[in-house]
C-alpha cells in the first residue's frame, strides 16, 4: 500500500507536465494534487473492495470525455482530475498487489511485473518474491 506522499509527489509530477502543454493551470495542477492525490483509496472507507472500482481506468477516462461538455474554463479541471488519479492508479500498478483496472468489466488485477524478465527470478518462492519486489518499488519510489 503507498503512502500518502507518494501518491502526491506522483500525482505533482504527473501534473507538473501539463502546463507545458496547456499554460497557466500550475495553480489548478498543484491544488488537485494535494487535495485528489489519495481520493482512489477512499474505497476502503466504504468497504468498497480496494483497487477496483475507484482505480478503474474509466474514471479519468470518462473525466476527459466530460470535459468536452463543460465550458472551457472549467475543461482543463477535468483534465488535471483525470491526470491526478490516473497517476494514482499508475503508481498503484507499480505495487505487488496491482489494479483491476477495467472494472467493473473485469476484476483482473494488473500490474508492472517487471522483475519477470530478471533470469531465475520467477524460481523464487513466492513470499521472497514479494518481499524482493515490495522493497526494490519502495526503494524507487522514494528515490523518484
Amino acid at each position: 500500500h503507498l503512502q500518502l506522499e507518494t501518491h502526491l509527489l506522483g500525482a505533482l509530477l504527473f501534473t507538473f507536465l501539463l502546463p507545458i502543454i496547456i499554460p497557466g493551470q500550475l495553480f489548478w495542477c498543484v491544488l488537485f494534487s494535494v487535495l485528489f492525490c489519495s481520493l482512489p483509496d477512499y474505497d476502503m472507507q466504504f468497504n468498497i473492495p480496494h483497487r477496483t472500482i475507484t482505480h478503474s481506468i474509466f474514471t479519468p477516462i470518462l473525466c476527459v470525455l466530460l470535459s468536452f461538455l463543460v465550458p472551457q474554463p472549467y475543461r482543463m479541471l477535468f483534465i488535471i482530475f483525470a491526470t491526478v488519479i490516473g497517476s494514482h492508479i499508475l503508481l498503484d500498478m507499480l505495487t505487488w498487489a496491482g489494479v483491476a483496472i477495467f472494472t467493473p468489466l473485469s476484476n483482473k488485477k494488473y500490474k508492472f511485473y517487471v522483475w519477470q524478465y530478471i533470469p531465475r527470478f520467477s524460481y523464487l518462492p513466492y513470499d521472497t518474491q514479494k518481499s524482493i519486489y515490495t522493497a526494490i518499488t519502495n526503494i524507487l519510489l522514494i528515490l523518484v
